[in-house]
């Protein structure tokens, strides 16, 4: 099975997003959502990248709903257990969201 088209290229934001895929993987089977800064954390003690303010994870998370979406609409967006300090995901997630339960 080939690489999704939204997690293929060099960029930062698509290496990014292959890098959190595996994460929220974790995440989902743990049944627990992850803040930002969680997930920040986790990429720089597993010396997966380095750190840069959060706001910069919303385009990885979004191209991680993406690939989701285009490998099978059925796959919950799980970017969406990327969430804010109030236990919300951003506003940024509503794509995935609306995609997901429009199929």
């Amino acid at each position: 099975m080939s690489l999704p088209k939204a997690l293929q290229g060099d960029k930062w934001m698509r290496k990014t997003a292959r890098t959190i895929l595996p994460i929220l993987v974790e995440c989902a089977k743990n049944e627990k959502p992850i803040t930002y800064s969680e997930l920040d954390e986790i990429i720089v003690s597993r010396k997966l990248g380095h750190h840069v303010m959060h706001v910069a994870y919303g385009s990885p998370a979004g191209a991680v709903g993406d690939a989701l979406h285009e490998t099978d609409p059925n796959i919950p967006p799980l970017n969406a257990l990327i969430v804010n300090k109030t236990g919300v995901p951003g506003k940024g997630c509503d794509p995935s969201l609306k995609r997901f339960l429009n199929t």
